[in-house]
C-alpha cells in the first residue's frame, strides 16, 4: 500500500489499518490475494473466492484525494483471501476451523468497532464505507 501521510499499521494477521482525523472508514475486505497454509481453505464455490479486484487501489484514490484537502478518514484492507476467510460472512461459514482464521475474524471486526466507537465518541457519529467489486467475466461488461 503506498499511503502518504496517514499512519499505517501493517499487523501480523495480514489486516492493514490506515487510523484517520475524521469519522469516516473506508473497509475492503475482500481485497487480499495472501493465502497462509496455516489457515485452512474455505469449501464454496469457485466464483464466491474470487477477490474483489482493485477494492484497495479504491480505497487508496479515495485516501489520497481526501488528503489534499487535510482530510484523513480511517481504512482497513484486509490481505488475506477470501479463500481462507470471508469476513462479511458469520463465523460458522467465514472460516474452517477454530485457530488463525478464527483469530483473524475476531480481530477484524474488533477493529472495526475500535475505530468506529471511537469516531462516535469523538464526532457524535460514524461512517463506515464497505466497499466491493466484481470480476467481469463477460466481455460485454
Amino acid at each position: 500500500m503506498n499511503f502518504q501521510n496517514n499512519q499505517v499499521q501493517m499487523m501480523e494477521n495480514g489486516i492493514n489499518v490506515i487510523l484517520g482525523n475524521i469519522p469516516i472508514l473506508l473497509v475492503a475486505c475482500h481485497a487480499g490475494s495472501d493465502k497462509p497454509s496455516d489457515i485452512l481453505d474455505r469449501p464454496l464455490a469457485e466464483t464466491k473466492n474470487l477477490p474483489d479486484v482493485f477494492t484497495d487501489k479504491l480505497i487508496e484514490e479515495i485516501v489520497s484525494s481526501l488528503n489534499a484537502f487535510g482530510l484523513k478518514p480511517s481504512a482497513i484492507i484486509m490481505g488475506i483471501s477470501r479463500v481462507k476467510i470471508d469476513l462479511n460472512d458469520p463465523p460458522e461459514l467465514a472460516y474452517c476451523s477454530p485457530g488463525r482464521g478464527e483469530d483473524v475474524y475476531k480481530k477484524f471486526h474488533s477493529i472495526i468497532s475500535s475505530i468506529s466507537e471511537t469516531n462516535q465518541n469523538k464526532s457524535g457519529w460514524s461512517l463506515l464505507i464497505d466497499i466491493h467489486g466484481f470480476l467481469a467475466r463477460d466481455s460485454h461488461l
